[in-house]
């Protein structure tokens, strides 16, 4: 391990567990160091007109205020939690960076973890995870899953 994780954030409590058991774990480790990215989807034009997302595989409608805010702004509420979460953890403020991935409809966020891990030099991503009950499981797919069967060469941390 090369001291650096890349911790995957979202408006979860599953997320903030993960930023507290990462930030504990990585505390004493003066090497270490973690990046918080959050992935928000990229608003496209014709979203904007009708609020909807039209592409295949998710319709969902934003309220108009989403529509106009730029990424970096609806994700900022996410990794100031995050990053209280690790200082409070008594991870160190200056040895942790913060980023926004955006993604189209469609595109995994998945891939946007495993490039800016890739590009950070980031060896671990670290995500969090609600447990379910087994048959609720069967059917559902977590970010985690895809994680571990996509990110060659890359440690895992799933937290729950």
């Amino acid at each position: 391990m090369n001291g650096r994780v890349l911790l995957a954030a979202d408006p979860s409590e599953a997320s903030v567990r993960a930023a507290a058991y990462v930030g504990c774990l990585m505390a004493e480790h003066p090497a270490a160091r973690i990046g918080i990215l959050t992935v928000v989807p990229e608003i496209q034009p014709l979203q904007i007109e009708t609020g909807e997302f039209l592409s295949t595989g998710h319709t969902g409608i934003l309220m108009p205020t989403q529509l106009e805010t730029p990424p970096s702004e609806r994700a900022a509420p996410i990794l100031r939690k995050i990053h209280q979460v690790l200082v409070e953890a008594g991870f160190p403020k200056n040895r942790i960076a913060a980023s926004v991935g955006t993604t189209t409809v469609g595109e995994p966020v998945v891939s946007a973890l495993i490039e800016a891990a890739r590009k950070g030099n980031y060896r671990t991503i670290a995500v969090g995870r609600n447990a379910l009950p087994w048959h609720r499981e069967i059917f559902r797919r977590h970010l985690a899953d895809a994680l571990i069967r996509k990110a060659r060469g890359l440690t895992i941390w799933v937290v729950e």
